[in-house]
C-alpha cells in the first residue's frame, strides 16, 4: 500500500514565543515529516543496505540495478512523496522533506538512493509545474503507475566542459551540439549525443536540452523507448549499485508537435534538486563514519579494541 503524508501539518509553537504583531519561523519537524524520515531510515538499513552489498559484488553491470528495492522504495513513496496527493503523491513538496529522506537512503547506499531522489525532486517542477495540460495528461499517469518510471536530464555533452551543469543554471548563450530542426507538422527531429547522464539508461522519460534553428536552447519531452535513441551505460569511479550514468546517441529521433517543456516559473529554477545532491553526500559521509565507528570498537589489536590506542 502507497503511504500518504498529509503536507505541510499545523506546528505547535509555544504561546510564549508569540507576540502581537511577530512572525515565528519554527524549525521543529512535523509529525509527518519525522515519521517519512523513520520510514526511509528502515527503508535504508533494513532493505537498501545488505541487498546493495551483495549486488557490490556482481560483475554484469545490469544485474547490479536493484530492481526489486527501486519497485519496493516506489510503492512506499520515495519516487513520488512531491506530488499533491490528487496527483498520487504526499504532498510533502518542501525541500527539509526531501533532504532528510535522501541523507536517510543515502546512509543506506547511495546509488540506489539517486534513483528515487533525482526523480522526486524534478517530478513536482516538471509534471504539476511546468508541464502543459495535455502534457500533463499523457505523462502523469505513466509516472504515477509504474514503479520503474524514472527520469533524467540530458545536458552534458562528449568533449565538453559543462561546470555549470553543478553549480549554476544553464546559462542562455550556450551553445549544445545536439540540435533540434522544426518539421512543417509541428513535430521535431532530435541529432545529437548526451553523455554522463544519471539514471540515463534506465530512464523512461528524459528532458533534453538541445539547441533549435534560432540559436536559443529548448528543453524537449523524450520518451525512453523513442525510436532512434539508443544508450549505453558509462560506470562512474567509486559507484557500482545503482550506477546507472548512460550515453545516449538521438539519430533523428521524431518528437510529436507539443513536446517542448515551458521554462519554470518565476522564482524556480532547475537547481532545485541542489540541497537534495547535498544531503545525499551527507548521508554517504554519515553511513562511513559509522561504519568506521563500528569497526574500530570491534577490531582487536594489542588485547583491546583499536579506538582505544593512542592515535
Amino acid at each position: 500500500m502507497r503511504l500518504f503524508f498529509a503536507r505541510n501539518a499545523r506546528a505547535n509553537i509555544p504561546r510564549s514565543l508569540l507576540s502581537k504583531g511577530e512572525i515565528v519561523f519554527d524549525i521543529r519537524l512535523s509529525h509527518e515529516q519525522r515519521e517519512f524520515r523513520d520510514l526511509a531510515r528502515k527503508f535504508a538499513q533494513e532493505e537498501i543496505k545488505p541487498k546493495a552489498m551483495q549486488l557490490d559484488l556482481v560483475t554484469e553491470w545490469e544485474k547490479r540495478v536493484p530492481w526489486d528495492l527501486l519497485k519496493q522504495g516506489s510503492q512506499l513513496g520515495f519516487r513520488t512523496f512531491v506530488l499533491q496527493e490528487e496527483n498520487g503523491g504526499s504532498g510533502m513538496s518542501d525541500h527539509i522533506t526531501s533532504c532528510l529522506v535522501a541523507e536517510e537512503l543515502a546512509a543506506g547506499e547511495l546509488g540506489t538512493a539517486y534513483y528515487f531522489m533525482l526523480t522526486a525532486r524534478r517530478a513536482r517542477d516538471w509534471f504539476e509545474l511546468r508541464m502543459t495540460p495535455e502534457q500533463r495528461a499523457y505523462f502523469l499517469p505513466k509516472f504515477v503507475s509504474d514503479d520503474l518510471y524514472f527520469t533524467t536530464v540530458a545536458i552534458h555533452e562528449p568533449e565538453t566542459d559543462f561546470g555549470f551543469d553543478f553549480f549554476t543554471e544553464t546559462p542562455p548563450t550556450i551553445k549544445l551540439r545536439t540540435q533540434a530542426t522544426p518539421q512543417p507538422d509541428g513535430s521535431w527531429i532530435i541529432n545529437g549525443t548526451k553523455a554522463y547522464q544519471t539514471v540515463g539508461y534506465l530512464a523512461k522519460l528524459i528532458v533534453l536540452r538541445a539547441q533549435i534553428p534560432d540559436g536559443t536552447v529548448q528543453s524537449f519531452l523524450v520518451e525512453g523507448d523513442a525510436p532512434g535513441l539508443s544508450r549505453r551505460p558509462m560506470s562512474k569511479f567509486g559507484r557500482r549499485v545503482g550506477d546507472n550514468a548512460a550515453e545516449m546517441v538521438f539519430d533523428n529521433v521524431r518528437l510529436p508537435p507539443g513536446r517542448i517543456l515551458p521554462p519554470a516559473p518565476k522564482g524556480r529554477t532547475d537547481m532545485g534538486t541542489h540541497p537534495t545532491i547535498a544531503a545525499l553526500t551527507l548521508g554517504l559521509g554519515r553511513a562511513a563514519y559509522e561504519e568506521t565507528l563500528k569497526y574500530t570498537q570491534e577490531r582487536i589489536s594489542g588485547g583491546k579494541p583499536i579506538i582505544q590506542h593512542q592515535a
